[in-house]
């Protein structure tokens, strides 16, 4: 962009910033030098596109600027209104505890509160510089000599359209919202309903879905607190059902006794002259037997996975069947009546 559009779109700036609220200046006046308006027009004639473009973005920008700055002022007169009631507060605290009729730490109280709208009014104060420097890059030109000696003054106000509360109205449209939204969730839940089907097989039938919820949940602690914590039989073993008995049993499994017994073999028998020689020896010798037949009320490992696997398939259609009655168009419900009828109308 040459330097002429440049200037264009300076004027329209400070022109939009004219019709937002007029200004003044304390010490110097706000002007831009014009020396060719004709040229500079030409220039916009021919970037139109461009221009109209950056001349809405900067209609933009100063208007907010000019909004902002008026508010940080307005921000500082409540700060300021704030601050002296607090130092009223702050003096009426110290003249009671000085006549007896009040505590000292009414006085700390009023000091506290006082110093918390001090930071305030600081903090207020500041954002004026801080909006009017935002307000100043956006129609001034940084080049001037005097940039930072201006001083602009807002002479327009924005005006706030008052708005009559009718806090009755509010408070039956706020319990009526509450009795029509309550009223529409307990009819939809009278209509929300769905069948149960597990592997193609309906479990249940025209079941509502608040009847769903508790179904997923007590499966659920089924499945963990129960299903998963069955004992099985140990693979180890070979089980067989006991009809008789009624429980699980293994093979019997015969187990023997044994002891060692001393016996002696004759190496050379006895002489006149020598004694026998006898090599001694132990042989087990079978003493005993009895038979082992273990008993178990645990459940085989495969009915007790079978178990399991069915909860969690019944867990997938009660989540599917309460997501399919829940997508059920409910109609909206009116209890305004009771309302109505409560208030007197």
């Amino acid at each position: 962009m040459d330097e002429k559009l440049r200037r264009c779109l300076l004027i329209f700036s400070v022109i939009l910033a004219l019709g937002c609220g007029a200004y003044a200046q304390q010490r110097h006046r706000v002007a831009v030098q014009v020396e060719d308006l004709s040229s500079l027009l030409q220039a916009l004639r021919e970037n139109v596109g461009l221009a109209g473009n950056i001349v809405v973005s900067l209609e933009a920008q100063v208007r907010n600027a000019y909004l902002s700055y008026v508010g940080a002022i307005k921000g500082q007169e409540v700060a300021q209104q704030n601050m002296d009631i607090a130092q009223e507060s702050l003096r009426a605290a110290r003249a009671r505890v000085a006549v007896g009729v009040g505590a000292p730490i009414e006085v700390i109280q009023a000091q506290a509160v006082a110093a918390s709208f001090e930071e305030q009014l600081i903090d207020a104060t500041s954002l004026i510089s801080t909006t009017e420097d935002n307000l100043r890059s956006l129609i001034l030109d940084r080049d001037r000599p005097d940039y930072w000696d201006v001083r602009i003054e807002p002479t327009s106000t924005i005006l706030l359209t008052e708005r009559t509360v009718d806090l009755n109205d509010i408070i039956k449209t706020a319990l009526a919202n509450l009795f029509n939204v309550k009223f529409a969730r307990e009819y939809g839940n009278t209509r929300a309903r769905a069948d149960l089907v597990v592997g193609g097989v309906t479990l249940l039938t025209d079941v509502p879905t608040t009847y769903f919820l508790f179904l997923e949940d007590q499966v659920a602690k089924i499945r963990a607190n129960i299903v998963a914590r069955f004992p099985v039989l140990d693979p180890s073993e070979e089980w067989h059902w006991d009809t008789a008995r009624g429980i699980w049993v293994t093979e019997p499994r015969v187990t023997e006794s044994t002891a060692k017994v001393p016996q002696t073999h004759v190496l050379y028998e006895a002489t006149p002259q020598h004694p026998a020689q006898v090599r001694p020896w132990e042989t087990d010798m079978k003493v005993g037997e009895w038979t082992t037949v273990k008993l178990s009320g645990q459940l085989p490992a495969d009915q007790a996975q079978g178990m399991y696997d069915r909860c969690s398939k019944l867990l997938v259609a009660i989540k599917q069947a309460r997501e399919l009655a829940n997508s059920i168009e409910v109609e909206e419900k009116d209890a305004t009546a009771v309302i109505d009828y409560i208030f007197g109308e």
